[in-house]
Order: C-alpha cells, then structure tokens, then sequence
C-alpha cells in the first residue's frame, strides 16, 4: 500500500466524512505541518464508538495544556476544542442571588472562570471535517485503493 501525498478537494472531504460516518473501523491518514494525524473510528464506551486524533501515532492529554512540559501546540488546531464554566449557570445565579453581584464576585474571583480543555476525540465525522477543512496546508495520505 503505496502513500501519496494530495490537496483535499471538496469531494474528497465529502468521501473522507462518508468514509469515517459509515464503516464501522475507519482510519484516515494526513499529514499537517511535517506531522502524521491519523484519524481512527474506535470504540470509547459500552456500544459507543468516536473518532480518535492521533498525532504521530500516539496522544497524550497533557499535550493539550499550554502551562505542561510535554505541552504540543498542533494539539489546539487538530483536537476538539472544549469548555466550561467552573460554576454552572444555576449555581452562579443562586450565588449572585444571596450574596448581590458586587459581593458574590469578592468572595467567588473565578464566578465568570471558563475552563477550555482539548481532546482527541470527536462524536461525529461531519464535525472533525468542519474543523480539518479549516486547517492550511492539510494533505490527505491516500492508499493506493483510495478512499
């Protein structure tokens, strides 16, 4: 199975989303900025499956944080982007209700905190498409039998 190396074309996205959506062990290969992402459906709880980014052949969550050591940028470009609020909105508003807004915000500083977190695994193909599309420069890795 011989690698080539090609731009992806609207119609070959189309084909990659379809590919990754439909078959149940699914894989697809790119390279991005000198690195091999590698896209694989695998199975991630009891009867459920997603979409697993692997950079390099591995992942590591404490990739994802700028602030750790073994901290790897291309992890903000290829893994999905997540976030949330260290209080939720219910909790937050019971507080500001008790304490009045100025108060609530000396005695609870991270109240408006966002927590934004990157993981390796997507839910559906058509939004690791939406976000890959996006990426300059991204090549597809295609098998000699195509996709």
């Amino acid at each position: 199975m011989s690698l080539t190396s090609n731009a992806i074309s609207k119609d070959k996205w189309e084909e990659i989303e379809e590919r990754l959506k439909n078959r149940i062990f699914a894989s697809v290969e790119f390279s991005y900025k000198g690195r091999r992402i590698t896209v694989s459906k695998e199975s991630i709880a009891e009867n459920k499956q997603g979409l697993i980014v692997y950079i390099d052949g591995s992942w590591c969550l404490g990739w994802q944080d700028s602030a750790h050591k073994l901290f790897d940028p291309i992890t903000h470009e290829v893994w999905r982007k997540t976030s949330r609020q260290v209080y939720p909105p219910k909790k937050k508003a019971r507080i500001v209700k008790d304490f009045g807004k100025r108060r609530a915000q000396e005695l609870f500083p991270s109240l408006d905190k966002v927590i934004v977190m990157y993981t390796p695994d997507f839910s559906t193909a058509r939004s690791l498409v939406r976000q890959f599309k996006k990426l300059q420069g991204i090549e597809l890795l295609e098998p000699s039998d195509g996709i």
